[in-house]
């Protein structure tokens, strides 16, 4: 017997295919980050880059990435109600827009507040910026994750947040693409 379109199992097949993209999406998040953490703390080149092609990942990105996966896991349907109440998740949206907001207020002021720096000594100054930041659009992505993140616990702007989400996801993207097709490395 197969279920038509407005099938209830249908459904419920379609949420929790979403649930498991969702806790799969934290898992790398989480791995990612940590990985490359683990590659800064302990000066190990192979796990700072995520492929052969690319350049390391800033400390502050994988910080933020980590920061990010940890919270959509706290903020999952399923999870329980009193983790969710707890204040980590807003937290988690805070550091995030924060890393990004702060980077971005560098960028368009060229100030060094010094947390390019903060986790770990980067001296490649490979780059045109300076050692230890994320990148542009890195900034401007993490600033609408962060805001994204921060609605999530707001019924009225859970819209809002798919809407401030999505210009995020895109701009990584297609960043993404063009760098990985273009001659030059990928910096993240």
């Amino acid at each position: 017997m197969t279920a038509s379109p407005h099938s209830p199992n249908l459904d419920q097949r379609m949420l929790s295919i979403l649930r498991n993209v969702h806790a799969g999406a934290c898992v790398v998040l989480v791995a990612l980050g940590v990985t490359v953490l683990t590659g800064w703390a302990g000066g190990v080149e192979l796990l700072k880059s995520i492929g052969p092609n690319f350049d390391a990942m800033r400390a502050n990105t994988a910080f933020a990435f980590l920061v990010a996966g940890i919270t959509l896991w706290l903020l999952r349907e399923n999870n329980d109600r009193a983790l969710k109440s707890q204040r980590f998740p807003r937290v988690g949206g805070a550091i995030v827009a924060a890393i990004g907001m702060l980077t971005l207020c560098e960028y368009l002021t060229r100030w060094n507040l010094g947390i390019d720096q903060l986790l770990f000594l980067d001296v490649d100054s490979s780059f045109k910026s300076p050692p230890g930041r994320e990148t542009f659009n890195a900034a401007v992505g993490f600033t609408l994750a962060g805001a994204a993140l921060l609605m999530l616990e707001t019924r009225i702007a859970q819209w809002l947040a798919a809407a401030t989400a999505l210009p995020a996801l895109c701009q990584q993207s297609v960043t993404f693409m063009r760098r990985r097709h273009s001659k030059g490395r990928l910096r993240l």
